[in-house]
Formats: structure tokens, C-alpha cells, sequence
């Protein structure tokens, strides 16, 4: 499978307009369109993960309680960093794809 081929939906998980019309619409994606909202997708995976992963440590919570500032900051500076990496993944992307399109 290739990532600039359409989205495949194997099973609907819900059945409300807003989400069966961007089903919808990202199966209809193609090309450099699709490879981003799969690699948007894969990001936000990646970062709800990470900051589920770190709101459950001991230490977080105890940062949290004493300094909710502090530990917000910390969460905002994680959020930088996988946007950073997103945009850099998708820069990469992006060249990747218009070099081949061009030798094709």
C-alpha cells in the first residue's frame, strides 16, 4: 500500500453525518492529499499518546497540583515539538513527492 494511495475504510465506527462525510471525503483523497491527512493522523496519534503517557506520571500530577503554569508550559513546549516534527516529516513528504512526480 502505498501512502499516497486513498484512505481504505474497513469497518465505520460511527454512523453521524459529520464523520460518514469526512470518511467520505478522505477516501476520496488521493495523491499528496492523502499522504498528508495520513501523516497528520499519524502525529496526532502519536502526540495524544505521548501526552496521555505523561499526565498519568506521578511526578506530572505533582507538578500539575503545585504549578498548573508551569506544567501547561511544559505540555505547550511537547505540543511545539511534534508539530515541528510533523512539518518536518511533511516537508520531506512533499519534496519526495514532486521529485517523482517530475521523473515520471
Amino acid at each position: 500500500m502505498s501512502i499516497f494511495a486513498p484512505r481504505k475504510v474497513h469497518r465505520a465506527l460511527s454512523q453521524r453525518p459529520n464523520t460518514v462525510r469526512t470518511r467520505e471525503n478522505e477516501a476520496r483523497k488521493v495523491g499528496l492529499e492523502a499522504a498528508t491527512i495520513k501523516l497528520n493522523r499519524k502525529w496526532r496519534t502519536r502526540k495524544c499518546r505521548a501526552l496521555h503517557e505523561i499526565k498519568a506520571f506521578k511526578d506530572y500530577q505533582r507538578l500539575n497540583e503545585a504549578s498548573p503554569t508551569k506544567a501547561r508550559t511544559y505540555i505547550l513546549a511537547l505540543e511545539a515539538q511534534f508539530r515541528t516534527l510533523r512539518d518536518e516529516e511533511l516537508k520531506i513528504l512533499t519534496n519526495w513527492y514532486h521529485n517523482v512526480r517530475l521523473k515520471v
